[in-house]
């Protein structure tokens, strides 16, 4: 319920009401918890003004929102959202008419929503959100700041639930005696949709990201569309993810390159899934591979002469691995040697003060080497991609060895 408490002295005079909202509950569908699936704002004469309607599967699908003529109770303007989650099941973006990107999300480890990005990647007030369904896929009050776990409250500000655990704990699980701890303090790998109960689902430890794998083969002949609509969703998610490790080491190119993922998530998995890779696709609609995109914006010099050789674009690479696998630093100096000799014996010569050399593919992949090409560019450049494509294998790739395909963004 909406209503004011104008003169402060706990009761709600005849004028003081305002409106309400009726919330209509399904405990059967398939998340395995009660969800609201219907709310119908109404002015203080009970009329309705506004409905939101949800589908739901195993996380939110739909929002669709339909504002109403208080007097016909017609509809007078409707619209849809789409919900894209990442692997804990927090909304990542929204979504519109034909995949326009609405909105991305970007939530601290314990939900606390950082920032709000809109279709063209600029930066929105927290304010802003078109749905109250955020961290974790559960419901936000505004007016509260709190979630709404069913059993109890969740700040995420806090990081601690608003009231005494209703679950008396269980002595084989010392951590289940915290009152006020949320999920063991563990957010990473842990939920507790109930308020009571910490949940460590096996879909948690499924990568958040495009090395997720899922059968789409049952999709069809929508497949390609599925394909589509996934990966831009998770290009969206990781890029998210990549940007606050921008931030976090002072790089000036981070809302630059947060914008660029936005706006062109959807070019990118389409470039993956080009009519003159069919193999690629087939490929990619199998594994669902991660990634990677090279954006001409960033960097121009990489991006002129990795497309002007004739190479096969996109390119599926494999990821040794980190260097801490036995074996990789070794490889990877070897790949990086060959590459340059390589590239001297073909008639290159050492690059400007400013430059520093570059290989393609990647020295960090079994496919570099003496068969890659090479070329100056500038250090900058040379450092922004590095490090740009360090942050991917770390947090779309979880430092594990794997395939991932190069797309080139003009």
């Amino acid at each position: 319920m909406d209503w004011t408490d104008a003169n402060l002295d706990g009761t709600f005079a005849a004028g003081e009401r305002t409106g309400s909202v009726e919330y209509l509950i399904d405990n059967a569908n398939f998340t395995g918890y009660q969800q609201t699936i219907l709310e119908t704002v109404k002015n203080a004469a009970g009329q309705a003004t506004k409905r939101t309607s949800y589908t739901f599967g195993v996380d939110e699908i739909t929002q669709t929102v339909s504002i109403i003529d208080p007097s016909s109770q017609l509809i007078t303007q409707s619209s849809t959202l789409t919900f894209a989650h990442d692997g804990k099941g927090s909304v990542r973006a929204l979504f519109g008419a034909a995949a326009a990107i609405a909105q991305v999300f970007t939530y601290s480890a314990y939900g606390e929503l950082l920032a709000i990005h809109n279709g063209s990647g600029l930066l929105t007030p927290n304010t802003s959100s078109l749905t109250a369904y955020l961290y974790n896929g559960e419901g936000f009050d505004t007016r509260t700041g709190l979630y709404n776990m069913r059993a109890r409250w969740y700040s995420a500000s806090n990081a601690r639930w608003e009231r005494l655990d209703p679950f008396n704990g269980n002595p084989n699980d010392p951590f289940s005696f915290h009152k006020y701890g949320f999920v063991h303090g563990d957010p990473i790998m842990g939920t507790d949709p109930t308020g009571m109960f910490l949940v460590g689902s096996l879909a948690l430890t499924m990568p958040i990201g495009l090395g997720q794998r899922m059968d789409l083969a049952r999709v069809g002949a929508g497949a390609e569309s599925a394909y589509l609509g996934i990966a831009t969703a998770v290009i969206i998610s990781y890029g998210v993810a990549i940007y606050g490790e921008m931030i976090a080491n002072g790089v000036d190119d981070a809302a630059q390159y947060l914008s660029l993922v936005i706006s062109n998530a959807a070019n990118i998995a389409a470039q993956a899934a080009s009519q003159a890779a069919r193999e690629t696709l087939r490929y990619l609609r199998a594994n669902m591979i991660p990634i990677f995109p090279v954006f001409k914006v960033l960097w121009p010099d990489i991006y002129a002469y990795r497309t002007t050789t004739g190479l096969p674009i996109p390119r599926i690479l494999t990821y040794m691995g980190p260097t801490t696998l036995p074996g990789v630093a070794a490889a990877r100096r070897a790949n990086r040697t060959a590459a340059f000799n390589t590239y001297l014996s073909g008639g290159g010569v050492v690059g400007p003060a400013g430059t520093s050399f570059d290989e393609f593919p990647y020295a960090s992949t079994v496919q570099g080497g003496r068969a890659a090409i090479g070329a100056y560019v500038s250090s900058n450049e040379n450092f922004s991609e590095g490090a740009t494509l360090g942050w991917f294998y770390r947090i779309v790739m979880k430092s594990t060895p794997g395939n991932f395909v190069v797309v080139f963004i003009p």
